[in-house]
């Protein structure tokens, strides 16, 4: 399964699904920017929101709050 996921997307598993999660949690973030930064967390499936930020501004080049900001 590893590698069939791999061959399709170019990415592992595990990133692939970050990658959707982290999407999921821009997309929220966009119609909803008054939820909290935790709640969204919580919601695209992280258990810390540290560990969701940094992820989220690896990704994106912005932190959740910054985004959130941008989009009001």
């Amino acid at each position: 399964l590893r590698r069939k996921v791999q061959a399709i997307t170019g990415k592992t598993p595990a990133a692939y699904i970050l990658q959707i999660r982290l999407s999921n949690a821009q997309r929220m973030l966009d119609k909803n920017p008054e939820l909290s930064i935790g709640d969204v967390a919580f919601r695209c499936g992280f258990s810390d929101q540290s560990h969701f930020s940094h992820a989220f501004q690896k990704a994106f080049g912005v932190s959740p709050s910054q985004w959130a900001r941008r989009a009001k």
